[in-house]
């Protein structure tokens, strides 16, 4: 009888540790990029129209942050939402988004060719 109750008390701690390391192993937190730039590793737990709700990885404790400061949310399973465009974007000296056009003298003044 005694050997019995070793034997599933044993079965028992293994069972749990093995769900354990499971539910350790699966959790990927989902990650919201802020418009600076700024990266959180998050659980999302709700959108509304004006905010997004999440919780910090082993704290209990909810909290939220305004949708118009986030650029996107990647979620744990691949999927992206973008919210808003990003402040700004790097551009290279020679690239075609870099050149302005103008009719004005004064706005020209003083800059030579480059050739």
């Amino acid at each position: 009888m005694r050997l019995l109750t070793i034997a599933i008390l044993t079965l028992f701690s293994f069972l749990g540790s093995t769900t354990q390391l499971k539910a350790q192993n699966t959790e990927i937190p989902d990650t919201i990029v802020m418009l600076t730039g700024k990266r959180l590793l998050v659980n999302v737990s709700g959108l509304t129209s004006t905010d997004i709700k999440y919780f910090i990885p082993g704290d209990a404790k909810q909290q939220t942050v305004k949708r118009k400061s986030v650029q996107m949310v990647l979620y744990h399973t691949g999927r992206q939402e973008v919210l808003n465009k990003p402040l700004f974007t790097m551009i290279n000296e020679g690239d075609y988004r870099s050149v302005i056009i103008t009719e004005k003298p004064e706005e020209v003044d003083g800059l030579f060719p480059s050739w």
